[in-house]
Formats: C-alpha cells, structure tokens, sequence
C-alpha cells in the first residue's frame, strides 16, 4: 500500500518538529557565546581595582561606558578623577588632582592580571616626563608595581 500524500504531509511535520529544536538550540547558543564575547570584550577596563602606585597602597574604581572612560583613584586617601577614552584595547587620558588642580595625562590597558595603569609625570624644574607604571588588580586579587624603566 502506497504512502498517501497526507501520510508522507505528516511525516515531514513530525521530522521539522524533531529538528526544529536543535536547530534552535544551536542557534540561541551561538547568539549567546557572541553576546557573552561581546560583553566580556566591553567591561575590560568597568570595575575595582587596586595596586600600590609608586609606592602607595592606591583603589582605582573605573567605568568605561562606550567610548568614554571616567574613574577615581584613592591614593592613601588622595584621591585623583581620571577621564579620558578608550577603543575597547586601550585607553588615555587626563587625570586631574582637584585638591591642586594639576594634570597629568595617563595610559591604561589590560594585561593578564588586571589593568596596567601608565601615568606620565612632568617634573617641572627639568621638563623631563617620567613613566609611573603600575599593575592594577581587580578587588579580591594581588598587585605588583612595576619597576620603571632602567630602575
């Protein structure tokens, strides 16, 4: 006996249905691992840091919403507002002293333990710049300052 159109109608259906989830399982899992890429990609430089900056025991706390970048740093007690802007590899800046109203520019990007932070200091009798670079951990983690260079 022959398959009748409606029979072989049927059956189709009954393969789509059985399909159809794996089909979208595989899709929602793919959006997701590019959503959760996207997301990790983006909150690189968001969060709480610490690490002792040219001695000093320092909490840098840092949003990066878009392209901008805004944050705090506590340097045993001092405290310091950054701005500046980022293209999600690395950001620059200014960070200001609001109790001196000096300004420094700063370089910040994100290394395997945290952020490296790279303040650059002018010393105003010499003219000369010096690089202050200092590994920031994320709160709950260790920090390691970073020698400068040739020190």
């Amino acid at each position: 006996m022959a398959n009748s159109g409606f029979e072989t109608a049927i059956r189709s259906a009954a393969d789509d249905y059985w399909e159809r989830p794996a089909k979208l399982s595989l899709r929602f899992l793919f959006a997701a691992l590019i959503l959760t890429a996207c997301a990790a990609r983006a909150g690189k430089f968001d969060g709480q840091f610490h690490g002792g900056i040219n001695g000093t025991q320092s909490a840098l706390v840092v949003q990066a919403p878009g392209t901008q970048l805004q944050g705090e740093i506590d340097a045993g007690g001092y405290r310091y507002v950054l701005f500046g802007k980022t293209d999600g590899k690395r950001a620059q800046g200014q960070l200001n002293d609001p109790q001196t109203g000096a300004a420094m520019m700063f370089r910040l990007a994100p290394d395997a333990s945290g952020l490296l932070l790279t303040i650059l200091s002018t010393d105003y009798s010499t003219g000369q710049t010096r690089e202050i670079p200092t590994r920031l951990s994320p709160v709950g983690a260790g920090a390691a300052t970073v020698p400068p260079e040739g020190g």
